[in-house]
């Protein structure tokens, strides 16, 4: 028998992973490829193409603010939530590296149900930084959220604290609002980072309210 190369092979396939990668929306990737052929000029240049580039991401810059419930200035623009969270880790290792008053035995928090990226910039900074910090792992219940009493043992300790949104695998909503409350009520100085990314346009976020210090997106 001979074989009919030919032939168009037809694959069905039935895509389940929305909740960590979606299909690229026909508009937002419209805008995208409009936006590279039209203000491909550098926003940081004062000529016409520049300055055109540069209101246009400013007024992103906006609506990213609006979205999200934070003010325009608080904003940063990254590669992706990978180099976000590299880059908010950093941030927050520095500022313990300079902090006259950090506790006498500081702790990296984060949970067990963490992206990857994120227990591995935080081994990859306390490694290059030299830091001397116990980082511990908060495990979750049966229903995927944190242990809420583990988690209030740990704080006073904590410098960082690492906690998603929403899980990209499992879709479990976190109750950041308790996480919040019991950072108050354990008085912690803990800088927190938070994993947003599959929380975007779902739920409801004022992060400007509240005490999320680090947003990934």
């Amino acid at each position: 028998m001979k074989a009919n190369h030919n032939r168009p092979v037809i694959r069905t396939q039935a895509y389940f992973d929305c909740n960590a990668t979606t299909p690229v929306y026909t508009k937002a990737a419209g805008a995208a490829f409009d936006a590279m052929q039209s203000f491909y000029g550098n926003p940081s240049s004062t000529h016409q193409t520049g300055l055109q580039a540069r209101n246009l991401l400013e007024c992103t810059r906006k609506s990213a603010a609006t979205a999200i419930g934070a003010e325009p200035e608080q904003i940063v623009f990254n590669s992706g939530a990978t180099e976000a969270i590299q880059t908010a880790v950093f941030s927050a290792m520095q500022f313990w590296k300079r902090y006259p008053n950090p506790p006498s035995q500081p702790k990296i928090l984060y949970s067990a149900i963490e992206h990857k990226a994120v227990p591995e910039a935080i081994e990859h900074w306390v490694k290059t930084l030299g830091l001397k910090v116990e980082i511990v792992e908060i495990p979750v219940d049966s229903n995927g959220q944190l242990n809420y009493e583990k988690l209030k043992l740990e704080l006073p300790d904590a410098i960082l604290l690492c906690t998603m949104a929403v899980n990209n695998e499992t879709g479990v909503i976190q109750r950041l609002d308790e996480i919040e409350k019991a950072i108050i009520e354990r008085k912690s100085q803990t800088l927190w980072l938070v994993d947003c990314v599959q929380a975007l346009g779902k739920i409801d976020l004022k992060l400007g309210s509240s005490r999320i210090d680090y947003a990934v997106f």
